[in-house]
């Protein structure tokens, strides 16, 4: 899922910033990641990685 919002956002800069937060989960995303909320963490990691691959490049 997460792969597809990033994707949508910014398309294949979203993909590979994706792969990185997914890999790192920094802030809220590791910790949606600890409590167990597997789905919702990949859903925030595409959706701050399309943003930002927006608004970055």
């Amino acid at each position: 899922m997460g792969l597809a919002i990033a994707n949508d956002i910014a398309g294949t800069k979203g993909i590979f910033n994706f792969r990185f937060y997914d890999k790192h989960k920094p802030g809220v995303i590791g910790r949606l990641d600890r409590e167990g909320y597997i789905f919702l963490d990949d859903a925030i990691a595409g959706f701050i990685a399309g943003c930002m691959s927006k608004a970055l490049y």
